[in-house]
């Protein structure tokens, strides 16, 4: 795990313990998976991003990705004080128990 709070000397170590641990090979490594989890306080987002990257014979280096999105909501009482986050509850709460409805079904 890479944190950017670490710092650029930590991160280099953790570059170097991958590839002396054979984790990465210039050679041998043909598929890698990286997984990238964020939020962004202006927007109140959360991020998950998986990126599947695979390299090919001739030289290609294909790249897949799937970017998942997930709002913050503050249910605590101050938060629930906000204009509509009443409601958003009651939504959420609905859906929920829908959703359990559905996959008990």
């Amino acid at each position: 795990m890479f944190d950017i709070n670490q710092g650029n000397e930590r991160v280099r170590f953790l570059i170097k313990f991958l590839k002396e641990g054979f984790f990465l090979d210039q050679f041998a490594t043909t598929r890698l998976t990286l997984y990238l989890a964020t939020f962004n306080l202006d927007t109140q987002l959360y991020g998950y991003v998986r990126i599947d990257a695979e390299w090919l014979d001739s030289g290609l280096i294909l790249a897949k990705w799937n970017l998942q999105a997930l709002e913050h909501r503050d249910y605590s009482l101050e938060g629930l004080q906000l204009e509509g986050m009443a409601s958003r509850l009651g939504n959420d709460v609905v859906s929920c128990a829908w959703m359990s409805c559905a996959c008990a079904w």
